[in-house]
């Protein structure tokens, strides 16, 4: 579909460390310091801004407190960003012009520049370039980081809360190790499906502690002998999703 777009006249631009299949296939790629892209976008911003390129009736009637993101704009001219993302300042400023005229213009974001610290300030930073030059306004633009619901799956139908008996309380997967571990309204019965807390769970030596509890009946439903099957009290055999008919949504696929 890429390929095809980019026959019909459409640019790429990959914006990655790492050059990869889809880096090598593009029109350029921007080859930018791990964790940066939160002041690429603000760099951007200053260019926009700079150079009158953003759509000011959009603006006014959908973006707030857009002085404030001025200011903070003008604290990152070019020169500056370039030493900290480490993309030359004559690419920033060119790819702030092209992206403001491109229309309609889409911006992709993967799943690797949210695993920072600072990962929720780089997605809401690059979230607010479309904003700018209006680009949520033409089909096919705007901003996408996931795309697994943009199909219609009837939510509603697949829950079936006439089992549920009482009312079951609910607890962050991050905070396992507190659950397992809390003596005042302690978890008796654990059924692990789809997860592997003894490795991915904060926490993990009280992950551990909690699962080790003999008074913990726990139930691990696997393809796998993972290191929580390791503490199970029964392990349940699992198909994979080659083996079963099953609804799925998309994961970056079509």
């Amino acid at each position: 579909i890429i390929e095809e777009a980019r026959k019909n006249g459409a640019a790429v631009i990959a914006i990655d460390p790492y050059k990869h299949e889809t880096a090598r296939r593009s029109d350029l790629h921007l080859q930018i310091k791990p964790g940066t892209d939160s002041a690429l976008a603000l760099g951007m911003m200053n260019g926009l801004i700079a150079e009158d390129l953003v759509d000011h009736a959009y603006i006014e009637q959908f973006v707030q407190d857009y002085q404030v993101l001025c200011e903070r704009a003008q604290q990152f001219a070019p020169d500056k960003v370039e030493i900290i993302t480490g993309i030359k300042k004559e690419q920033i400023i060119e790819l702030a012009r092209m992206y403001a005229r491109t229309k309609p213009a889409v911006i992709r974001v993967g799943y690797g520049l949210q695993r920072h610290t600072n990962g929720g300030e780089i997605v809401r930073s690059i979230a607010f370039l479309p904003a700018l030059v209006g680009a949520w306004k033409d089909v096919g633009g705007g901003f996408l980081l996931s795309n697994q619901d943009a199909y219609g799956i009837n939510y509603e139908k697949l829950f079936r809360p006439d089992i549920y008996q009482g009312n079951p309380r609910e607890i962050n997967m991050i905070q396992i190790a507190s659950a397992l571990n809390d003596k005042t309204n302690p978890i008796h019965m654990m059924y692990v499906y789809n997860s592997n807390p003894a490795s991915v769970a904060p926490d993990t030596n009280r992950v551990i502690q909690g699962l080790m509890r003999d008074d913990l009946f726990l139930v691990v439903h696997e393809q796998l002998m993972t290191e929580t099957c390791k503490y199970a009290d029964i392990v349940l055999p699992a198909t994979t999703t080659l083996e079963n008919l099953d609804i799925h949504t998309s994961y970056w696929h079509l």
